[in-house]
């Protein structure tokens, strides 16, 4: 039996799970699309350099996620209708500006859901081989 005096729970919408930093990071994405890495972009939010690092860390979390899906849902729309143009559009725009197109609605979608942004080896070395090769370790 529910009782009068207690209240019905709380439903949590997409907006209650974003945090302020993951909102400024999506709207980053969208301003600088794939001119810049994640880790760049996450710093520029508010985000410390060491949790930039592990990028999916943001892309990863639910407040994100449920953020920019109609971000996302838009880009694939918009990729999706240049592809489809690309082989209609040959005689009135170069297939160059058309692939351009689709490379960089391709990179915004990489960013927005956690794909590789670039290309970077990351391995663990101890400090003692760090110091013999004169490399610097970041933390």
């Amino acid at each position: 039996m529910i009782q009068a005096d207690k209240k019905a729970p709380e439903v949590k919408t997409a907006k209650s799970f974003t945090t302020l930093r993951q909102k400024e990071a999506i709207k980053r994405i969208v301003e600088k699309g794939s001119k810049e890495s994640l880790a760049k972009i996450m710093v520029e939010a508010g985000y410390s350099a060491k949790t930039a690092r592990a990028p999916q860390k943001l892309t990863e979390s639910r407040g994100f996620k449920l953020e920019a899906i109609p971000l996302i849902k838009r880009l694939e729309q918009a990729r999706d209708k240049a592809i489809e143009r690309m082989g209609k559009t040959l005689d009135k725009a170069t297939y160059r500006d058309t692939a351009y197109s689709i490379d960089v609605l391709t990179k915004n979608l990489q960013l927005l859901t956690g794909g590789a942004t670039e290309n970077q080896l990351v391995i663990n070395i101890s400090k003692e081989i760090a110091d013999k090769n004169k490399l610097e370790l970041k933390e």
